[in-house]
C-alpha cells in the first residue's frame, strides 16, 4: 500500500512545515488540502499552484489527490481547479456533495431524490471537464451528506465514466453513518473507488460530543485511537487487496491528540500488511 496525508488535519502549520512533517513521519505523499477554510486557500493557489508542487518535490513526496470544499455547483471554481491540478500534477480532486442532515431538524426539510436528481445533472459538465483535462473528480462516502454509504456513492456515480468521476471511500465515516460490509462496498464500488481515508471512530454513551464539549446525555460518536475503534483496518485492507486496490491510503485525523500522535498510524497500518503477509 501507499500512504499520504490529508493537509487540511494540519491547519496549525505552513504548507511547508506540513510537507516536512509528513514526510519525516515515513509517508508517501501528500494530499493537499485547498479550500478556504484551510490553511491553503483557493484563491492563493489558483495563483501560486507550482509552489505546491515543488514543495512536494521537495520532500520527495508524490501527490496523491488535493481535497477541495467545492460544491458541485460551483463549477465556475471547479473548471479553475482542473487548471491548478494540472499545474501542480494531481490526478484526482474532491468537490462536496449535498447535504442530507446531521441532526432530525435538517433531515426533516430534505429530499433525498430531489438532491440526488440535481446531482446527477450537476455532475454530467464536470465529467466532461474531467475528460477534456484527464483528471478524476472525486465525490466522498461522508455521514450528512447523500452519500454516506458505498451503495449511495455507487448509486450516484455508477451512470459516469470511472476515469472521470470516482468515490473516496471513508470506512471512519461510515461508523457514523452508512456502515455496510467493508469487502462488498468495494466490491460494488469497483472501478470507481479512487481514494481512500484513513481514521478511526467509535460510539459511546455520555454527555461529551466529539470535541469534549458538555451535551445531552445519550449515544455520541468520538474520535478513536486507529487500534481501539470500530474500523477493522485489518479488514478493510485485506478486502481493498482482495478487490485489486493499488491507490493510496490517507491519513485524515482531526482527533485532538498532538499531530506527531496521529502521524504514526503509518507505523500501525504498515504493521497490519506485514501481519497480513
Amino acid at each position: 500500500m501507499k500512504y499520504s496525508v490529508f493537509t487540511a488535519m494540519m491547519n496549525d502549520f505552513t504548507p511547508e512545515e506540513t510537507a516536512r512533517k509528513i514526510k519525516s513521519a515515513g509517508y508517501d505523499g501528500v494530499e493537499w488540502g485547498i479550500s478556504d477554510g484551510y490553511s491553503i486557500k483557493f484563491d492563493q493557489t489558483v495563483k501560486d499552484a507550482e509552489i505546491y508542487r515543488k514543495m512536494a518535490a521537495d520532500e520527495g513526496l508524490k501527490i496523491s489527490a488535493i481535497g477541495t470544499g467545492l460544491k458541485l455547483n460551483e463549477i465556475e471554481k471547479i473548471k479553475k481547479m482542473f487548471e491548478v491540478c494540472s499545474r501542480i500534477g494531481a490526478s484526482q480532486f474532491r468537490v462536496i456533495v449535498p447535504s442530507y442532515g446531521f441532526n432530525w431538524e435538517e433531515i426533516k426539510k430534505s429530499n433525498y431524490h430531489r438532491l440526488y436528481e440535481q446531482s446527477k445533472k450537476e455532475l454530467e459538465p464536470i465529467e466532461k471537464l474531467s475528460g477534456e483535462y484527464g483528471i478524476k473528480v472525486t465525490i466522498e462516502t461522508h455521514f450528512g451528506n447523500i452519500c454516506s454509504s458505498a451503495g449511495l456513492a455507487y448509486r450516484l456515480v455508477k451512470d459516469f465514466d470511472p476515469e472521470c468521476i470516482g468515490v473516496i471511500y471513508d470506512p471512519g465515516n461510515m461508523i457514523v453513518e452508512g456502515r455496510e460490509s467493508w469487502k462488498m462496498g468495494l466490491e460494488l464500488l469497483g472501478n470507481y473507488l479512487a481514494h481512500v481515508h484513513v481514521k478511526n471512530l467509535l460510539w459511546q454513551y455520555g454527555e461529551e460530543d466529539y470535541t469534549g464539549n458538555k451535551c445531552e446525555p445519550g449515544w455520541h460518536w468520538a474520535w478513536a485511537d486507529m487500534d481501539k475503534g470500530m474500523v477493522d483496518w485489518q479488514e478493510v485492507i485485506e478486502a481493498l487487496k482482495a478487490t485489486g486496490y493499488k491507490g493510496y491510503l490517507s491519513l485524515e485525523d482531526f482527533s485532538p491528540r498532538p499531530i506527531e500522535e496521529r502521524l504514526k498510524a503509518i507505523n500501525y497500518l504498515r504493521g497490519l500488511e506485514k501481519d497480513e503477509d
